[in-house]
């Protein structure tokens, strides 16, 4: 095994790809080739840049900020930005293996050959990934081992609250909000670049401006017992780093024409920001401190950005999200106007956990009209005391009220999110946990739901940065695991489902969110211990951080459970987020007085600084005018930041047209190729589907609770495998010639698909799984393979048995394939043509017909190429026994199995 080279040709990269995804997982993630993806020629632009996501693509799609950021990069003229994810597993081990370097998604480059590379900071357990990702692209880890023919590697997010156990590893880091900066950013660099400036003048300039900080340029100083006294600055002249923000979120940058993803992230919608920051002051919350101050998008912007949005992507879901969603004030009535409009083009709306003390019935109300699933509330604490500790804001009434409106209106799931760990925390506090899930169980009942599904999710308390919790101690692994046990024996009784966070990955995460730049040195030794995906549980290890904590001579007694005071220095002092330190330390104060504050928003200024007149803007917020509107918890008098708006009306906001609802029956075949080949089956299914929604062509769907869309595709095709004789039926609801269906779905298909041919069938024609009678597949064995052709073809001629072991929910059956293998024939030297028999109790597959004619292991296999070539149709007329089933074989878009969760990798089985 060797370490992957640092540049390689794009050509060269993209051979040894197509050959490598017939060996991973899930090959889909790799392909880059997205409805919507944004392509420009590498030699019309004047700087290169890849935004790297430290995760898998599931993970890393679901971001909406860097989509937001990739849009805005790609419209200065000058700049092509291209995205590089962290590889799985299975595909790194052969890039390291064949010394492939790390490579952008759209045009397969080198990340070594970019100009700039910037990360997304958004899990302190996603820092390994960091490190794998340098290794991988051939860069020094280290920024200070980088030289002029490197990359600047910068990266931004909400880690960067404490960026300083990455301090070694990045080039800069961007504090804040970037839609107004980053221009300017790129702007300097290509300018230092076209002056060829050094890599330290390039860093000087851009430590010039607003919300950038190089850490090379600062300089930790530590007593002799090793406790950080002061960062200082080691350049004359330079600003203290001070955190960006944007000043107008209606005009900033979103992301109206958004690509849509082939393979099914973990959050598969579109989705639009409704506000920015938060004002509730949770002092646990980090992302409510970060993006002060509250800054709101009218009703009517967000509505056209929701319908531009849907349209340009095809996704059946919709998302507003904000830290608090609940506290945008015309939620309600902008939720109904958006339900209206999109719910005859069966688009649904989400919305993330909601604040107890803003669900409204009117929201209720709308919601309902959803397909239910969950509904999630984070009451944060179990006890009225510590939610005034954490400055929660709410009641155990406010819990009644919402779960009375979820249970009233026909929910049967509810989770209920909670913390343990907090500061002044008690058992009590923890047995107010079980008594809230008991008292749920007990509204449900009241409401008819005597089986309604209860889970309280637990996760364990870290202290951040720039909160007032800061100066927190983390809580013992033995006392949170004591409280996890005590959880789970109680709530075992109230049949109510617990689900925790571990423990050991709460500890990590503790250590590289509150630790100084030593934690680096850290970070570097657990790396190469072996810490990689130390964010999905399944793969996290504790004791790579345990040594390289003892190796470095720190404890965890003084990194984590040791509570500061007013008088310590903190890693990121030197840094100024906007949010006073005086302001966190005093409202830290107030917690342990157990005193509360008022949401700023609506009330008096508490003196965080945000919105000093020399520091930022003022609060914005819109309320409706309409009084009726106004949630419960709003104050009906209203500061003088508070702009009054009119309620948006839904007769105002008019779905685009659908035309008739004619019903007609297309067959259409379609072409699959190119790196499309490693697209799965059902995320085909999929394309397909959203295919049409961006086409604007209305399918039928069936009855029920879980409508379908009419679609019914014909057998699945092999991973890996080229064709031009693919089908599916549609039932369309509109006036329309085969022609013009045609050309629709060609003028949005993505690359590697392209329907070839459309016809009208009647409406009782046989499904496709039923009238498919042969598949013929044509096989390529070249070079040290060849031999193994005639051997087959000899093979096929005789009457051994050819015996394939196939297992189904643990029972194994012998198959003989000679019956389902109908012909045979020799083209060339190295090519030749199997016709298999295809039967709806299964057919003989392509791989099997490699191992067992052609006696081929599973790596020979994946050399040869094949190609679907024809297939056969039954000509027995269609009777009443036997007609076109339209729902055979579909499975629509908003019903596949989503990708797994975060903690856990996800896909389709390895298809030979």
């Amino acid at each position: 095994m060797h370490e992957p080279i640092n540049s390689m040709s794009s050509d060269r990269i993209s051979e040894w790809l197509f050959s490598a995804l017939k060996r991973v997982e899930k090959p889909s993630r790799y392909l880059g080739n997205e409805m919507n993806r944004i392509l420009k020629d590498p030699q019309s632009v004047g700087l290169r840049m890849a935004l790297a996501f430290p995760d898998i693509y599931e993970i890393a799609f679901s971001h909406l900020g860097l989509k937001i950021l990739h849009s805005l990069i790609n419209k200065l003229p000058e700049v092509f930005c291209e995205r590089v994810y962290a590889p799985w597993v299975d595909l790194e081990a052969m890039m390291r293996e064949d010394g492939i370097p790390l490579f952008t998604l759209e045009t397969k480059t080198a990340v070594a050959d970019l100009d700039v590379l910037g990360f997304s900071l958004q899990y302190e357990l996603a820092y390994p990934i960091v490190l794998n990702m340098l290794e991988l692209a051939g860069l020094p880890k280290k920024s200070a081992l980088r030289n002029e023919s490197h990359p600047l590697v910068l990266a931004g997010g909400p880690n960067t609250a404490n960026p300083e156990p990455l301090a070694e590893f990045i080039d800069a880091f961007f504090l804040g909000e970037a839609e107004e900066v980053v221009p300017e950013l790129l702007r300097v660099i290509k300018q230092a670049k076209d002056e060829g400036l050094s890599r330290k003048e390039t860093l000087l300039r851009l430590a010039r401006l607003d919300g950038i900080y190089v850490p090379s340029f600062f300089e930790p100083r530590y007593d002799e017992q090793g406790k950080l006294v002061e960062t200082v600055c080691n350049q004359a002249g330079l600003p203290r780093p001070r955190r960006a923000v944007v000043l107008n979120l209606d005009a900033a940058e979103a992301d109206s024409h958004p690509m849509t993803p082939l393979v099914e992230p973990v959050h598969n919608r579109y989705a639009v920001e409704v506000q920015r920051g938060c004002t509730n002051g949770c002092r646990f919350c980090q992302a409510g401190m970060l993006y002060r101050p509250m800054r709101q998008r009218k009703p009517e912007t967000i509505f056209n950005l929701a319908q531009e949005g849907i349209a340009a992507s095809g996704q059946e879901s919709l998302g507003l999200l904000s830290l608090s969603v609940g506290e945008y004030a015309c939620l309600s009535p902008l939720a109904k106007a958006l339900f209206d409009t999109f719910k005859k083009e069966r688009v649904s709306l989400s919305l993330p956990s909601m604040r107890l003390e803003s669900l409204t019935p009117d929201l209720v109300a709308t919601l309902k009209q959803e397909r239910k699933t969950g509904f999630t509330l984070a009451p944060e604490a179990g006890t009225e005391r510590l939610r005034r500790v954490l400055n929660k804001g709410n009641s155990l009434e406010d819990l009644e009220r919402s779960l009375n409106e979820v249970f009233a209106n026909d929910w049967n799931h509810v989770k209920l999110y909670f913390m343990i760990g907090l500061p002044t925390e008690t058992m009590q506090d923890v047995q107010g946990i079980v008594d809230l899930a008991r008292r749920a169980k007990e509204i449900a009942r009241d409401n008819g739901k005597k089986n309604a599904k209860i889970t309280v999710s637990v996760s364990n308390f870290v202290p951040k940065a720039i909160t007032p919790f800061q100066w927190c101690a983390f809580a013992k692994e033995e006392d949170l695991l004591a409280k996890h046990q005590f959880l789970r024996d109680e709530l075992r009784r109230l049949k109510v489902q617990l689900k925790v966070h571990d423990t050991r990955q709460s500890l990590a995460e503790a250590l590289l969110a509150r630790g100084d730049r030593r934690m680096g040195k850290v970070l570097e030794r657990a790396f190469s211990k072996g810490a990689r995906f130390d964010a999905w549980k399944d793969r996290f290890r504790l004791d790579p951080w345990l040594e390289a904590l003892s190796e470095e001579g720190l404890s965890l007694d003084e990194l984590l459970y040791t509570e500061k005071t007013d008088a310590d220095t903190l890693a990121w002092d030197h840094l100024d987020f906007r949010v006073s330190r005086e302001f966190l330390w005093k409202d830290y104060q107030r917690a342990v007085e157990e005193k509360a504050l008022l949401n700023c928003a609506y009330g008096a200024c508490h003196g965080c600084e945000v919105c000093d007149e020399d520091q930022g803007p003022k609060r914005v917020v819109m309320v409706p005018t309409d009084q009726e509107q106004h949630p419960p918890w709003l104050p009906t008098r209203l500061g003088d930041h508070v702009e009054r708006i009119d309620t948006p009306q839904v007769h105002a906001l008019t779905p685009s047209p659908q035309g008739s609802t004619a019903k007609r029956v297309f067959r259409l075949r379609y072409r699959k190729h190119g790196e499309a080949v490693f697209l799965g089956h059902l995320d085909t299914m999929s394309l397909f589907h959203i295919a049409f929604q961006r086409a604007k062509t209305r399918l039928r769907y069936s009855e029920g609770f879980h409508p379908k869309p009419k679609l019914s595709f014909g057998p699945a095709l092999p991973l890996g495998v080229a064709s031009e004789v693919e089908y599916f039926d549609a039932d369309v609801l509109q006036t329309l010639s085969a022609q013009s269906l045609k050309d629709r779905l060609n003028a949005v298909l993505p690359d590697g698909f392209t329907v070839l041919d459309t016809m009208e069938i009647p409406e009782r024609t046989r499904s496709l799984g039923e009238s498919i009678s042969r598949q013929d597949f044509q096989f390529t064995l070249s070079g040290p393979l060849q031999d193994r052709l005639d051997a087959g073809l000899r093979r096929l001629e005789s009457d051994e048995p050819l015996i394939s072991r196939r297992e189904k929910k643990g029972r194994v059956k012998e198959v003989d394939l000679r019956e389902g293998i109908l012909s045979w024939r020799k083209l060339d030297e190295e090519l030749v043509e199997v016709s298999l028999a295809n039967t709806l109790t299964g057919a003989v597959k392509p791989s099997e017909v490699l191992a067992l004619v052609f006696e081929l292991t599973d790596n020979e296999q994946y050399a040869v190429r094949i190609k679907k070539s024809g297939v056969g149709f039954t000509k027995r007329r269609p009777n009443k026994e036997s007609t076109r089933n339209p729902n055979h074989g579909q499975q629509p878009h908003h019903q596949r199995r989503a990708a797994r969760s975060p903690r856990r990798p996800g896909g389709e089985r390895q298809h030979r």
